[in-house]
């Protein structure tokens, strides 16, 4: 009988705590609360810092790309440059064959005109 009567006061004990204890737990709580705190601020610091980090790399990249679309619109005046300077000096030569051919028919001319003579 002595058992049955002490079981429930250890029932009654588990279930409530003492004083002592409930400080004991609200600290750790406490503790694991400013553990987590700290742990979600280092992750958002890290967080901010890949974003600027981010940020920088794609300010970086447009950059490049302006610079690559400015290289590419001026090989393209270079390459239509060249296609006009090639267009121009075929011209000329052609000119020159047309003079150097009508300068040679002339001589022909003026020889044969003195063979004649």
């Amino acid at each position: 009988g002595h058992s049955l009567s002490s079981e429930p006061r250890t029932t009654a004990t588990k279930g409530r705590k003492s004083s002592s204890e409930l400080v004991r737990v609200k600290l750790i709580e406490c503790g694991d609360y400013k553990q987590e705190f700290a742990r979600l601020w280092n992750l958002s610091s890290a967080l901010k810092e890949a974003r600027e980090k981010k940020e920088a790399l794609e300010g970086k990249l447009h950059s490049l790309n302006q610079v690559e679309a400015e290289s590419l619109s001026r090989l393209n005046v270079l390459e239509e440059i060249r296609k006009r300077v090639g267009a121009r000096k075929k011209m000329m030569e052609s000119l020159s064959d047309l003079l150097q051919g009508a300068a040679d028919k002339a001589s022909a001319d003026d020889s044969s005109k003195e063979r004649r003579s």
